[in-house]
């Protein structure tokens, strides 16, 4: 069996334990809802541990908003910084999962808000690099959401079609 009929294989099983073969679409849908709870906990947890910038450079530019940035902050945690102007989107985890999720539709969380990779948090001796696990969520989540999407509308328009 060559190696392109295997891979075929295991993407025909990912669609069979995702929506049952077409005979489950919603099944995917609450796959989708649990991934979105799932990743709107991590970035709650990046969001307190300073994981999370604005995306805008005009905001690091500004010498009004140094207070939120290192190296005079040594732990900034811009999703709490005061001195951020009040027209600026405020970062809320579960927009901001929904809106990665997604991949239709912008609701400005993730035009305006990225993981900052190189944040190392360490706690009790344990180092980690908060700023890459958000961003590898970010990519997870991105990549799921295309999936999702697209394995959710070739199922409800009938574009695969079940063995009846």
């Amino acid at each position: 069996m060559g190696v392109g009929v295997k891979r075929i294989g295991k993407l025909h099983s990912c669609y069979g334990g995702l929506v049952d073969y077409g005979y489950r679409p919603l099944k995917l849908v609450f796959i989708s809802i649990f991934v979105w709870l799932i990743c709107t906990g991590f970035y709650y947890v990046g969001a307190n541990n300073g994981a999370f910038a604005p995306s805008d450079p005009i905001v690091f530019q500004n010498p009004a908003y140094a207070s939120c940035r290192p190296p005079l902050d040594k732990n900034p945690v811009w999703t709490r910084c005061k001195s951020l102007p009040p027209e600026y989107t405020e970062f809320f985890p579960p927009m901001y999962s929904l809106n990665v999720l997604l991949p239709v539709g912008d609701l400005g969380q993730e035009s305006s808000w990225g993981p900052m990779t190189p944040r190392v948090v360490e706690a009790d001796g344990f180092r980690m690099n908060l700023g890459l696990i958000m961003q590898i969520c970010v990519w997870f989540e991105t990549l799921f959401g295309w999936g999702a999407s697209l394995i959710l509308v070739a199922v409800i328009s009938g574009l695969t079609k079940r063995d009846d």
